[in-house]
């Protein structure tokens, strides 16, 4: 499993063409890390100049002799060129050892590329400030009226003039709360889990919520004064008397939540900040188990990017006896990047052909299946938004119904091929080309988090299929024989998916998945896959 996650971890040339972009642009600082060859570390630093261009400048083990070079644009292919050729000036035994493994040093090279973009596009100061969060040390308790306190009024009202009658009796004053320590798990905007600790008298007691308290916009703020804490007796303290946020007002920035994380607070004041700009962007490679196999083209590295943007931070208290706490609509949009890379000798769809003759005359039409399309894309970008959130704190899960929207490029072989005589030839001539494709779905996930160490996802995923190209019909086969081509054409997937991961560091998880993909109508038409991943920060230094 390591050797695996290392090889994985040199694959992450596939993101070369997402860091092309920004490569061209000024950078705020310099970069330093060591590159190791051949069992000798050497230093490398990275620093930007005036003019957009860029010094690399490399040094020996010894420390007592360097190369350097400089380069504008800041291209992958131009660092490349100008680091190979400082380092064979540098040393000139490594000429003969490079050659003998020229693909591992250029993927070598191309991971220290990602890392200096990434070094120098982030700052490394500390995180900005999100705001003051101030916790009160007394506290009102409060123990809600009962039926029979209720009856007594409406019976007491009866018969008299609306002025006149007495106001019905929600909640009964129930003494102070002197508060010693306030637990808080913020969590993608959200306080997530909330444990008040502290003293009615000489009582000792504990407040906590009962799902997930919004904490991202104005608005979340303000209602805290409507949200309830309770304890195990039943009485109830309001958040909005325990906890005032004064958020940190900035530049295009309407989410003022702070970072995720559990903290413990004393009352007073506490400065929170945001989430570091390293972690802003998180990308997960998965190696395909399957995919090893050299006939199977499942995609053998797979790298895939989101980000999390809140929309609708509001969460609703549902009637007691349903098997969830809260509910939550449009809560959040999460944009979608997969770069998958083939293995060479599987790269392409082949297609399949419909030959016809007539009149001497070869007519060939190429085509395939939204499940060829889909097996085989090589990119593709899109968003998902959620539509429904269930949430269930007790039972450790949160269901979502999420609807998504993508657009694919497909990379093809179409085999040419030739009349001779009544038969139809194939010749030893190919054309690749790519194809693009849109798709709509819908997912329903179920996250169970026991534990911030580790968790698992169900998720299922109906997927509706089209090409958007005149050179390649898209078609269905009757069963898995792709000679007999179904009378209508099935556009629609279905996708089944359990993940599971282990967080071992803040630098990023492990991820086991394992998804089988079939037509709606025709399970015999499927494939699978059985990956293994890991996530890091794009922007972090690895």
């Amino acid at each position: 499993m390591k050797n695996l996650i290392r090889t994985a971890d040199t694959k992450r040339i596939a993101l070369v063409a997402v860091f092309f972009f920004w490569a061209t642009f000024a950078f705020s600082q310099d970069y330093t890390a060591s590159f190791l060859f051949d069992g000798k570390l050497y230093k490398v630093s990275v620093d930007q100049k005036e003019d957009k261009f860029v010094e690399v400048v490399i040094g020996n083990p010894a420390g007592d002799k360097e190369e350097k070079f400089m380069i504008r644009p800041f291209t992958v292919e131009n660092f490349k060129a100008g680091f190979q050729s400082s380092f064979k000036a540098l040393d000139s035994t490594v000429d003969a050892k490079i050659a003998a493994d020229a693909t591992n040093f250029d993927t070598s090279l191309s991971r220290l590329f990602i890392n200096a973009v990434a070094g120098l596009l982030t700052e490394e100061s500390e995180a900005p400030d999100a705001g003051t969060l101030i916790v009160e040390s007394t506290v009102d308790v409060f123990l809600p009226a009962s039926k029979k306190a209720k009856r007594a009024v409406h019976e007491a009202n009866k018969g008299k003039e609306k002025s006149a009658k007495a106001d019905v009796p929600e909640s009964t004053d129930a003494g102070d709360l002197e508060v010693s320590k306030v637990q808080i798990d913020f969590q993608d905007g959200f306080i997530e889990r909330i444990l008040v600790s502290g003293k009615i008298g000489t009582e000792k007691v504990h407040f906590d919520n009962n799902f997930g308290i919004g904490f991202s916009s104005q608005k979340n703020y303000d209602l805290l004064d409507y949200v309830r804490l309770y304890d195990a007796a039943g009485r109830y303290i309001i958040a909005g008397d325990l906890l005032d946020y004064e958020y940190t007002v900035r530049n295009q920035t309407r989410d003022f939540s702070p970072g995720d994380g559990a903290h413990t607070f004393f009352p007073g004041e506490h400065r929170l900040k945001k989430e570091e700009s390293k972690k802003i962007l998180e990308a997960i490679v998965f190696s395909d188990f399957a995919g090893l196999n050299q006939d199977n083209p499942n995609g053998l590295i797979q790298t895939e990017v989101g980000r999390r943007i809140n929309l609708n931070t509001n969460r609703h208290q549902v009637f007691r006896y349903l098997p969830w706490k809260a509910f939550g609509t449009f809560q959040h949009i999460t944009p979608r990047l997969l770069i998958s890379k083939f293995e060479e000798n599987n790269k392409n769809l082949l297609l399949h052909q419909q030959n016809v003759v007539k009149d001497d005359t070869l007519t060939s039409t190429t085509y395939t299946t939204a499940l060829e399309l889909y097996r085989y894309q090589n990119f593709s970008a899109g968003f998902d938004v959620n539509v429904l959130l269930l949430d269930n704190p007790e039972q450790k899960f949160i269901f979502t119904a999420n609807a998504g929207i993508r657009f694919l490029r497909t990379a093809v072989r179409d085999s040419l091929v030739t009349l001779s005589g009544n038969d139809v030839v194939k010749t030893k001539h190919v054309n690749d080309f790519g194809v693009n494709s849109f798709q709509s779905s819908v997912e329903e996930r179920l996250h169970f988090l026991p534990d911030e160490r580790y968790g698992f996802i169900l998720s299922a995923r109906q997927i509706y299929h089209y090409l958007a190209d005149t050179r390649v019909q898209q078609k269905s086969f009757s069963d898995s024989n792709p000679d007999r081509v179904a009378s209508d054409t099935n556009r629609w997937l279905n996708s089944f998916e359990l993940l599971g991961y282990v967080n071992l560091s803040d630098r990023g998880k492990l991820f086991a998945r394992y998804r089988i993909t079939h037509e709606w109508k025709n399970f015999k038409n499927n494939f699978q896959q059985i990956q293994l991943g890991y996530s890091f920060y794009i922007f972090g230094k690895q």
